[in-house]
């Protein structure tokens, strides 16, 4: 009977051992299907820590936003080569830039925390001014603009 006892335990050990294992298994092992279960390691996202750039750039970017749109003339068709002036209205510092090919345009860095107010002009036309507002929560807000 001791003998059966010595042969068997490390069987019973090793079942113990193991079992957990296969229990946790995420489907789709062997045939190609959704990559395994499994203990994760490193916190779930792959091992990597955010270096401390990359925690200054998501800082940032929750604080800032850019604001996009295309400029159109009376009849919708896009406008190339029209000013687009940003004023901050806290600092009523501009920023001017100047649409591309299809009447598109870009401004990044805005801050979260100010209103700006956005207005095209080209020739002798110009669009109504239009205020992106603190309260706006977009994330990527669009503004398009057409001029009359």
């Amino acid at each position: 009977m001791v003998r059966l006892a010595r042969g068997f335990l490390p069987i019973l050990v090793f079942a113990a051992v193991s079992l957990p294992l296969h229990g946790q298994g995420g489907g789709g092992g062997s045939q190609g299907g959704g990559g395994g279960g499994g203990i994760p390691l490193g916190g779930g996202s792959g091992g990597h820590q955010p270096t401390e750039e990359e925690k200054y750039e998501a800082k940032k970017n929750a604080k800032e936003r850019p604001l996009k749109g295309v400029v159109t003339d009376a009849d919708g068709k896009p406008v190339p080569g029209a000013l687009v002036t940003l004023k901050n209205t806290k600092t009523q510092q501009t920023r001017t830039l100047v649409t591309r090919e299809k009447g598109d345009y870009l401004f990044t860095g805005l801050s979260k925390d100010t209103d700006y107010q956005v207005k095209a002009i080209f020739k002798d036309q110009a669009s109504e001014p239009h205020t992106l507002s603190t309260f706006d929560d977009r994330a990527q807000p669009v503004v398009n603009l057409q001029l009359k």
